[in-house]
């Protein structure tokens, strides 16, 4: 697919932001589909026979097609057919198709071009789209970064591990041994015959 020419007519056509409404629920929901999970596994004996918690991976490729979808219908009021989930065959609002996303992927080298224009409605409408996307961008970095650190955090991945690989019998031998804890301690305090006679100096 050819690449795609941003005109100045375009540019004055085109939104200078969008509200930081819209910025916020479309930062949420790109970062909660541009995530995978990847498995992974303890090698033991040469075999991997231990499973350990999914980690959770930021996905470029997805996240970018969900970008510029944004940079498109948003900020250029441009519509596109985008990708269609493979299970319900329904349109991904704002995915767009890798390819289509190649054609329009210098939009932001374009609109740095006519911010030198000769028509200074021109030049200013594309410093007010870039910063405005750009905060939009970095809003989109945080929240995915957020999903990521609660999703791979340490000591939650750690409790569904031991869960995974203790047994239900494990599991009782453990909480029997804590229940009789004090018992033990309270046997091993107790004073038995001989140190209760050579305490009455027999």
């Amino acid at each position: 697919m050819d690449k795609v020419n941003i005109t100045e007519q375009d540019v004055l056509n085109a939104k200078a932001f969008i509200p930081l409404v819209l910025k916020y629920t479309l930062a949420r929901y790109i970062a909660e589909f541009s995530t995978d999970k990847q498995k992974i596994s303890v090698l033991e004996n040469g075999e991997n026979s231990i499973p350990l918690p999914d980690i959770t991976q930021r996905n470029t490729m997805r996240e970018t097609q969900y970008k510029i979808g944004v940079f498109v219908k948003e900020y250029m009021g441009k519509d596109y057919d985008p990708v269609h989930d493979s299970k319900t065959n329904e349109p991904v609002p704002y995915l767009m198709a890798a390819d289509e996303a190649d054609a329009w992927s210098n939009f932001e080298a374009q609109l740095d071009r006519l911010k030198r224009s000769k028509d200074k409605a021109v030049a200013d409408k594309c410093y007010d789209i870039l910063n405005d996307y750009h905060a939009f961008v970095r809003m989109v970095s945080i929240e995915i970064e957020q999903v990521l650190q609660i999703e791979n955090d340490l000591l939650g991945r750690m409790a569904w591990f031991l869960k995974s690989v203790v047994s239900e019998t494990a599991a009782d031998e453990i909480r029997t041994a804590i229940d009789n804890l004090p018992k033990e301690k309270a046997e091993e305090e107790q004073p038995t015959e001989n140190q209760e006679a050579e305490a009455d100096g027999v």
